[in-house]
């Protein structure tokens, strides 16, 4: 299934284009709240309700199917389905739905069961694009007997190193990239001077290593644009 999954990814967008056993959601999380929109194939649908016009859409009936089976999570805390879930037609065979959530706290980890996977066909794939910023951005798969996934907020190398320079006075071991580096406590005997120095030494360093990080993430997502996007 793992294969399928990885797979499903890096076909390209017009081969997923509202196929049925197919269906798709864009989340959005930004602070407490989550914006989500969930594309189904008219097909799908027409397979667990009756559904006419598309244009006139029985909300309570999609909501009951889809998005209260949809659950979603901020650090293991239930987020709420809020009203005003509004769906329109997703080009001529499809159907968005677009909803909002309230999570008890500002959203770093975002844990998804697509519940309604349960009530589709065995073959049937949702997935899912995370967006916690334009440049911070998930891209996960789930099927009947894996309905649910996470995606977890990045932190930047840069803020990491600011974070160490600000609790550095009180702090002797810094934890880098799983290594743990540990500053002898004969340093509480340094000068003013000899801190300040080492303290800008600190300070270049992660400058230096945020900048690095930096390009390498944006030289993986030139070489991986065009394979990792199905939309």
């Amino acid at each position: 299934m793992r294969g399928l999954s990885f797979l499903l990814l890096f076909l390209p967008a017009a081969a997923f284009a509202h196929q049925s056993s197919i269906s798709y959601s864009e989340l959005s999380p930004r602070g407490r709240e989550v914006a989500g929109t969930l594309r189904f194939a008219l097909a799908d649908l027409r397979t667990q309700m009756r559904l006419g016009d598309p244009r006139v859409p029985p909300l309570p009936a999609l909501t009951r199917l889809v998005l209260e089976p949809f659950m979603l999570k901020a650090s293991g805390a239930l987020c709420a389905l809020q009203p005003g879930v509004t769906a329109e037609p997703d080009g001529e065979d499809g159907l968005a739905l677009h909803a909002r959530w309230l999570c008890p706290q500002d959203v770093e980890d975002l844990s998804v069961r697509a519940g309604f996977l349960e009530l589709f066909p065995p073959g049937h794939a949702h997935l899912s694009r995370i967006d916690f910023a334009p440049d911070q951005v998930s891209q996960r798969v789930a099927q009947r007997d894996e309905p649910s996934f996470e995606a977890r907020r990045a932190v930047s190398s840069t803020a990491v190193f600011n974070w160490l320079l600000a609790t550095a006075p009180r702090r002797t071991s810094f934890p880098l990239s799983g290594v743990t580096t540990t500053f002898s406590r004969a340093s509480d005997g340094l000068s003013s001077r000899a801190l300040r120095t080492a303290r800008a030494a600190l300070f270049k360093a992660g400058s230096a290593l945020g900048a690095c990080s930096a390009l390498v993430v944006r030289c993986v997502r030139r070489s991986t644009s065009s394979a990792m996007s199905f939309w």
